[in-house]
């Protein structure tokens, strides 16, 4: 099979962010893509469907090229069914996203409380959510989506209430609504039914506004919080992962409610 320089280059470039992610990996695996791995031995460009399915193992990525080995057939099976045992897990949650005019007031006081001085970690208003289930590291991401979808409410309305502390955990609060904690219950009995364990605490209603917070100059429960609300039309299974400049949320799936008006 030949190749150019430039032509490996532009393969290569595409294929290796696939590769490094492992949920790409995963996923490139379970659909068979097809794609090409260098042979260490011969220098030589091949074609699989997977590396799993051919006895390849992706060992490293060197210099910006991918490397192979051929594992020893007698243990393959055995290499099988470590894979299987360390699929790649992710880390879990259901949650309702939140929509403006809620995200304009929160992004008011978080603006504001900066100003003062508060020090703390706060995440981008982008991320603002309010947690159903906390589910944790799992390793299958279809099961719970499986699970959530058959979860059923209508839309409910929801109003900003102001904000407290949970130690050094600054949040803004709702009004009670018994809608949104049958939706969490119901979230909570859905994942159950399906084996999958959640966070057993009590659901409370909030808003995590700062992690480490920290402040001489503001009473954040004096913090006037303008009022606003909003519809809540859907929830998500989200997921989260540690990033360079804190925590990334992506929605793998939004289950909308059955009746979408109040």
């Amino acid at each position: 099979m030949n190749k150019t320089i430039s032509e490996k280059k532009a393969f290569l470039e595409e294929i290796i962010p696939l590769v490094a992610d492992p949920l790409k990996k995963d996923e490139m695996q379970q659909k068979h893509y097809a794609f090409l791995l260098k042979d260490t031995n011969g220098g030589k460009l091949y074609k699989y469907s997977t590396f799993d399915s051919h006895g390849y193992a992706l060992n490293s990525l060197i210099n910006g090229t991918l490397h192979c080995s051929r594992p020893d057939t007698r243990k393959r099976n055995r290499m099988h069914t470590q894979d299987q045992n360390h699929r790649q897990t992710m880390r879990l949650f259901a949650a309702v996203r939140l929509e403006s005019p809620v995200l304009d007031s929160l992004s008011q006081v978080r603006a504001e409380l900066k100003r003062a001085g508060a020090s703390g970690s706060f995440p981008s208003p982008e991320n603002y959510h309010i947690t159903l289930a906390f589910i944790g590291e799992y390793p299958d991401a279809r099961k719970v989506k499986n699970a959530l979808n058959d979860v059923r409410f209508s839309a409910f309305r929801i109003e900003l209430s102001g904000l407290g502390t949970f130690g050094d955990t600054l949040w803004a609060g709702l009004r009670r609504e018994p809608q949104m904690e049958n939706l969490a219950l119901t979230v909570r009995r859905a994942l159950a039914a399906a084996g999958i364990q959640s966070d057993p605490k009590p659901f409370r209603a909030h808003i995590t506004l700062a992690r480490r917070f920290s402040s001489e100059t503001v009473d954040p429960r004096r913090v006037e919080v303008r009022e606003a609300g909003m519809t809540v039309h859907s929830f998500s299974l989200m997921r989260s992962q540690f990033g360079e400049r804190g925590m990334i949320y992506t929605e793998l799936a939004r289950i909308e409610a059955e009746r979408n008006t109040i």
